[in-house]
C-alpha cells in the first residue's frame, strides 16, 4: 500500500518540477493553483479507493 502511494507521488511530482523550472511559460496563480487542486483531489480519490479495496480484501 505505501509502495502504491508513494509511486503515485514520485509520478506527480517528479513532472511539477520540472514544469516549475521553466521560466517561459508563466501562468495565472489561480489556474496554477486550480491544477494543484485538482492533483491533490484525484490523488485523494486514488488513494481512498485502495485502501477500500485492501480492506474489502482482507475482510473476505
Amino acid at each position: 500500500m505505501q509502495s502504491t502511494v508513494a509511486s503515485f507521488i514520485a509520478s506527480f511530482g517528479v513532472p511539477a518540477v520540472v514544469q516549475q523550472s521553466d521560466t517561459a511559460a508563466v501562468e495565472n496563480t489561480w489556474q496554477t493553483y486550480g491544477y494543484i487542486a485538482l492533483g491533490a483531489i484525484v490523488l485523494i480519490i486514488i488513494v481512498v479507493v485502495l485502501i477500500k479495496k485492501q480492506h474489502r480484501k482482507f475482510n473476505e
